[in-house]
């Protein structure tokens, strides 16, 4: 794994390309964890992601992703609907609150807003229910627009998450953390 966003060479990043790499190839033995990826504006941090991204692909694995939109920065759940889109059908097997829960935060239900740790709850399922026959990696670019409804408790136990932290920015629980 040694290219960036669109394919081109990340020079001088071979360190951060083999955390990277080491942490996406853990999946293969079912091993999961976290990493933060932050710096200043332009560093390279998104092409970090992406080749992570590849290399989920490279490993079988299910790639969810979300990138922080300026115009969505306000929207409550817009970045997790985002990241879940892809597998928002399996939401239809949820228990009835769980369901009710996510799909009123996505504003796809008629329901009342939900407490955080149902709709929290509700994520880790459905994004367990995608993972029975693939790894799941998730991958979040937060350039300061994505909001905090994607915490960490939705993505703890569930593999690889990747985040991408602003400088000066406190990075998820337990993670590791490539500047």
């Amino acid at each position: 794994m040694t290219a960036g966003a669109a394919g081109e060479p990340l020079y001088g990043r071979e360190h951060e390309l083999q955390v990277v790499a080491g942490l996406v190839g853990g999946l293969a033995t079912g091993t999961g964890g976290a990493l933060a990826i932050r710096g200043e504006a332009g560093i390279g941090k998104s092409a970090l992601l992406a080749a992570a991204a590849r290399a989920g692909g490279g490993f079988q694995c299910r790639v969810l992703s979300a990138t922080g939109i300026q115009a969505e920065a306000r929207l409550p759940f817009a970045a997790l609907h985002q990241l879940l889109r892809p597998v928002l059908p399996l939401a239809e097997q949820l228990p009835s609150r769980q369901r009710a829960a996510l799909l009123s935060a996505f504003g796809i239900a008629d329901a009342e807003p939900a407490e955080p740790f149902l709709i929290g709850l509700a994520t880790l399922e459905v994004i367990s229910d995608a993972a029975p026959t693939s790894p799941v990696l998730l991958i979040a670019d937060t350039e300061a627009t994505l909001r905090s409804e994607c915490s960490d408790f939705e993505f703890s136990r569930t593999g690889p998450w990747l985040r991408h932290h602003p400088s000066g920015t406190t990075p998820p629980g337990p993670a590791g953390t490539v500047r």
